[in-house]
């Protein structure tokens, strides 16, 4: 995750719950974050709600990436999405129900495979890397200014 959010040069990574993080597992987050731990702007909080108040007061939207009937594909996003926060759930168990429901909107990836899903992280890189691209079309820059 923090090296998907490196290359996007996202402005901040939120890690919540049982979320891994630097405080507490960063000889393990290490062997992959390859130097991204202190590129990354990151915040823990033990639960979403505090975190997703004060993203909407800063007038940012909610999205969940998740595989769900009523999600529209990540492709349909444009520079009237943001700013935008977007949540990734847990490998296997996905965001929780009242997580996903505080959402302004579900986005996913679309699959034409027999599985309907990418491994978390993989989705979190590809959907990461997409905004960057919308976002820097939109104010006019190359990729790189931060998300």
């Amino acid at each position: 995750m923090f090296r998907a959010a490196d290359a996007a040069r996202l402005a901040q990574l939120y890690l919540i719950g049982g979320t891994p993080h630097p405080a507490t597992e960063r000889a393990r987050l290490d062997k992959t974050a390859l130097g991204s731990l202190e590129s990354v702007p990151w915040t823990y909080a033990v639960s979403p709600e505090p975190v997703l108040a004060g993203l909407r007061a800063r007038g940012y939207q909610i999205l969940a990436l998740e595989v769900a009937p009523d999600s529209r594909p990540l492709g349909a996003l444009t520079a009237a999405d943001f700013p935008l926060a977007l949540l990734v759930g847990h490998e296997t168990a996905g965001l929780p129900a009242e997580v996903v429901a505080a959402c302004d909107g579900v986005v996913t990836l679309e699959s034409w495979g027999r599985k309907q899903s990418l491994n978390v992280a993989l989705a979190f890189g590809v959907a990461m890397l997409h905004c960057a691209r919308l976002w820097a079309e939109h104010v006019g820059c190359a990729p790189g200014g931060e998300v």
